[in-house]
């Protein structure tokens, strides 16, 4: 997923929305769910705490609908705001205005927050693009870690300290994506990041974030194939990563690759990292019309989803890539948007606040992880 936050055969099983013993019938409807506890209270109760992701340049104008968000999360994203271009836009210039108000708020309300994303090719500052020198950029990006970790060091819960490095169509070998950092420093750019957020905050969960390895797809296979790659020689590295994000954008017309999933999970915790699910939602672009089959059958892929990743780890935190789905970020772009012109629901809260399908398989699958 490149984009989202600009806005802000052969013994291998394959489950899209339905198979062929039809799909597992999770779905419970929202009027049922309302008298449930929160995801905040059932995640805290189970050790996995829940969160949600709500831009911080949005307050204060938002604060009534933070006020609704808070009541279901122990966490929140703060949107595009702790990326590099936003914190640091001059090379002598920092700038969290927005993130110490955001910040004093979530504090008030008991929320930690995540702190998305440090390192992020996506995002790189147009200064730093004249930064020619190894030794200059390294420096820079050593500074910009430091101000930004040691700032908020209490507040962030898990720091998703590396994003998206891993690229399916890379010639490298590595399968590393060709970024400014990678041309600058070299592969082990990763373990100096780590590094300085370790030294900055010695307490925050530190992640390594990635998307697009859940489906039967060869691009799918290639990216698990080379993120292990990368785990390993983090790890061969002594690396200062606790965790690996599974971003979990999932799309409910795809088929899952639970063998290719479930392996490549069990791997993961096998080289000692931990998961985290960190921004969970089902597109629904292409899926039926009707409203209530649909938040059906995207409960049952993420059901599906949910109880194959968790059978193999219990995850450090889930959080959701937004909060109602008037607010998702795929309705901002064409190739996301229905062609029937019909809203997407491709979250766990509707416009009206009132819990889905969705929010009831988070409920369970927290509450059996827990």
């Amino acid at each position: 997923m490149l984009d989202r936050r600009q806005f802000i055969g052969g013994g291998v099983a394959l489950l899209g929305a339905a198979t062929a013993g039809g799909p597992a019938r999770a779905a419970e409807s929202g009027a049922a769910l309302s008298s449930h506890p929160s995801l905040r209270e059932t995640g805290q109760k189970a050790g996995i705490p829940f969160g949600l992701c709500e831009p911080a340049s949005r307050f204060p104008a938002n604060r009534a609908y933070m006020d609704q968000l808070f009541a279901e999360c122990s966490l929140c994203v703060p949107g595009n705001e702790f990326h590099w271009r936003a914190v640091q836009p001059g090379p002598k210039v920092f700038n969290t205005t927005k993130l110490d108000l955001f910040a004093r708020y979530l504090a008030e309300k008991k929320v930690g927050l995540v702190g998305h994303t440090l390192i992020w090719f996506q995002t790189v500052p147009d200064w730093l693009k004249s930064v020619n020198d190894p030794a200059a950029f390294e420096q820079a990006m050593a500074t910009y870690i430091d101000h930004t970790v040691s700032r908020f060091r209490g507040q962030v819960v898990r720091w998703d300290v590396i994003n998206e490095q891993v690229d399916p169509k890379s010639p490298r070998e590595d399968g590393l994506r060709d970024t400014l950092y990678l041309q600058r420093l070299g592969p082990d750019y990763m373990t100096r990041a780590f590094a300085q957020a370790r030294q900055a905050d010695p307490k925050a969960l530190l992640c390594y974030n990635e998307y697009g390895f859940e489906y039967a797809k060869a691009e799918d296979r290639r990216k698990r194939d080379s993120l292990l790659k990368l785990l390993r020689h983090l790890r061969d590295q002594k690396a200062e990563v606790d965790c690996v994000g599974f971003q979990s954008h999932l799309d409910g017309t795809g088929r899952l690759d639970l063998d290719g999933l479930s392996a490549f999970t069990r791997e993961v915790v096998s080289l000692g990292y931990k998961i985290a699910i960190t921004e969970l939602d089902v597109k629904d672009t292409a899926m039926p019309a009707d409203e209530a089959e649909r938040d059906r059958l995207a409960a049952d892929h993420a059901k599906t989803y949910l109880d194959c990743v968790m059978a193999e780890a219990k995850p450090v935190t889930i959080t959701t890539w937004g909060y109602t789905d008037d607010k998702s970020w795929y309705q901002y772009y064409d190739w996301s948007r229905r062609r029937d012109g019909r809203p997407l629901r491709p979250l766990a809260f509707d416009a009206q606040f009132q819990r889905k399908p969705l929010w009831g398989v988070i409920e369970t699958a927290i509450r059996a992880a827990g």
